[in-house]
């Protein structure tokens, strides 16, 4: 009776270890993490003024889009050393090095002269990031970023 007591005792205690609840982490995809404006303080240009806006939207279950606008104010300090070509190749350094660094996978990318773009994998999740720059007034330029994420499934 006892071995009986025991062998069940034994097999509860098997059988629970395998029912546990294992909770996962749940994935933060480039989409919920990124910040067009972050992104350009980090690249430090000291002297430029900043107005920013972000909205996000949602289509179909799980995809998503958002878009960021940052309008930089060049002031006269800085208005002839400012190169808008300059500025966005080293903002897409700056967006292909914070792709890559979480765990994404390029797919596709592309320049032109004010604008560029990166589509990107990582697992299930697929996206895609589309930036231009453009001058808007002799002290104004306008960076535009659309950031689309589509998760488990390709």
């Amino acid at each position: 009776m006892k071995k009986t007591i025991s062998f069940i005792i034994f097999v509860v205690a098997i059988s629970g270890c395998s029912f546990r609840n294992e909770t996962k982490t749940p994935h933060v995809g480039f989409l919920e993490s990124f910040s067009l404006d972050n992104t350009i303080r980090e690249m430090d240009k000291s002297g430029l003024e900043f107005r920013t806006g972000s909205m996000g939207s949602a289509g179909p279950p799980l995809k998503q889009r958002r878009e960021f606008s940052v309008e930089l104010t060049i002031p006269d300090a800085v208005k002839g050393t400012f190169q808008p070509k300059e500025f966005l190749d080293q903002l897409k350094s700056k967006i292909e090095q914070k792709l890559t660094n979480s765990g994404n996978r390029l797919t596709g990318q592309g320049y032109s002269n004010n604008s560029f773009y990166f589509n990107y994998e990582s697992g299930s999740d697929v996206g895609g990031i589309d930036v231009t720059g453009n001058r808007t007034g002799d002290d104004r330029f306008l960076v535009w970023c659309v950031l689309r994420e589509s998760s488990g499934g390709k």
